[in-house]
């Protein structure tokens, strides 16, 4: 046993410096092609002009912007529909500033990382493969993206010039989005996209105090919001008490747009922490017939004055491990949580599970269902502060006890509930 001892001590003395060779060489190997990957094809100095530099560039190729103002504008297909993506950055160490908005037609092939605008992001009415990385975003706008508003027909088709697709919007640092006058389409909103916008990943990024809502959209479908903060305080209260501010809303039509016609689909919201943001809900789902929704492992954590949730028919939705911790402060004081049916074309095959549902004030329950959606599918495993759970496995009026009240992992539960940390969200909570 001693001598096979031996034999492996030794072994390792020869594997392990070996094994951090390899490592020292990986990384030099990652180090050169990341300064390979970002070459320069050149370098501009505050105040030039960037749009023409972008009608210049080859595809595959990187513009660098030393530190300094530059002037936003407005370009158009002719200078940016390319075959392999442009990217527009700061130089290293530096950062450069849009003063002014920045409106895109027909981007296609277009990254924008490192940057700082100070008036927000319009893309219009069509492009695709744009990507969204580590910026600075504020102003009057966030990242709004405006379809051209076509048939459904059209909208998966790739080659119609017509739509927006193949969005990533990762990273960012999106705060204080605000407006003047009465509210726009697109207005004070954080992360918008209206008309033929689908395939898009908002992923990563912290967004904090819009005017308005922090992602709204219409009709949409494959649409990811993964992994991000949404932080407070709302700029609802006190400069535009008359908005209805919610962290997402989705709408299909003015009303009762509950059928097939009206189709939104494959929307994804995971592991994201909103805290103190206040809106008037959390997630506003409606005007529209939904398939394909998953609502998985979110933290709420005094998200919503009124009715945090508020999602209407739905074809497949999973609402998973999610944990709410409500304020109620509004005169309504609406539920927690409220699956509702709008009429129409009914919604099936729900999973509503594992979440935890905590209303601190207001008479309202902290779980409900409206109509038809209370036998739409399962409800159970879900833990209440109130006796609104159902299901024979549900926890109701349950005294909450937390391992702490950042994440609020919460103890002496039974089986698996509620929202938990995997370190894919982002940090800046």
């Amino acid at each position: 046993m001693s001598s096979i001892l031996s034999k492996a001590k030794t072994s390792q003395k020869h594997v392990l410096p070996f094994l951090i060779g390899i490592a020292v060489i990986v990384g030099i190997f990652a180090i050169y092609s990341s300064k390979a990957a970002q070459t320069c094809i050149t370098t501009l100095n505050p105040g030039a002009d960037v749009s023409s530099a972008i009608g210049a560039a080859t595809p595959g190729s990187t513009i660098c912007l030393h530190g300094g103002n530059y002037q936003g504008f407005r370009i158009d297909a002719s200078r940016t529909n390319k075959s392999n993506y442009v990217t527009i950055t700061s130089s290293e160490g530096e950062t450069a500033v849009f003063t002014s908005n920045l409106t895109f037609d027909n981007a296609r092939y277009i990254r924008l990382q490192n940057l700082k605008f100070n008036d927000g992001l319009v893309f219009r009415p069509a492009g695709s493969n744009i990507e969204i990385k580590n910026n600075e975003i504020t102003g009057s706008t966030g990242v709004t993206m405006f379809g051209d508003y076509r048939s459904p027909a059209d909208s998966g088709n790739s080659s119609c010039p017509c739509n927006i697709y193949g969005v990533l919007i990762e990273g960012n640092n999106i705060h204080d989005i605000d407006y003047e006058g009465a509210q726009g389409l697109g207005g004070g909103v954080g992360i918008g996209g209206f008309g033929d916008v689908y395939n898009v990943t908002v992923k990563n990024n912290s967004i904090k105090s819009p005017a308005s809502d922090y992602i709204q959209s219409g009709i949409i479908h494959d649409w990811t919001v993964d992994g991000n903060t949404f932080l407070g305080p709302s700029l609802q209260f006190p400069n535009h008490p008359t908005d209805h501010q919610d962290l997402w809303q989705i709408f299909g039509c003015d009303t009762g747009c509950y059928d097939t016609n009206h189709l939104i689909y494959n929307i994804t919201f995971t592991n994201n922490i909103a805290r103190n943001t206040m809106t008037a809900e959390s997630l506003l789902f409606q005007t529209a017939y939904f398939q394909n929704v998953r609502v998985e492992n979110n933290l709420f954590d005094k998200d919503s004055r009124g009715t945090t949730i508020q999602i209407y028919n739905t074809n497949g939705l999973v609402y998973k491990n999610n944990t709410h911790i409500e304020e109620g402060e509004s005169v309504d004081a609406g539920q927690g949580a409220i699956f509702r049916d709008g009429g129409g074309t009914a919604g099936a095959n729900y999973q509503i599970t594992n979440n935890i549902f905590i209303k601190v004030r207001g008479s309202a329950v902290a779980l409900g269902t409206e109509g038809r959606a209370g036998s739409w599918g399962t409800y159970d495993y879900n833990v209440t502060n109130d006796g609104s759970a159902s299901g024979v496995n549900s926890i109701k009026n349950w005294s909450p006890n937390w391992v702490n009240t950042t994440y609020y992992e919460p103890i002496g539960l039974p089986y698996l509930a509620g929202y938990r940390f995997n370190g894919g969200e982002s940090t800046n909570i």
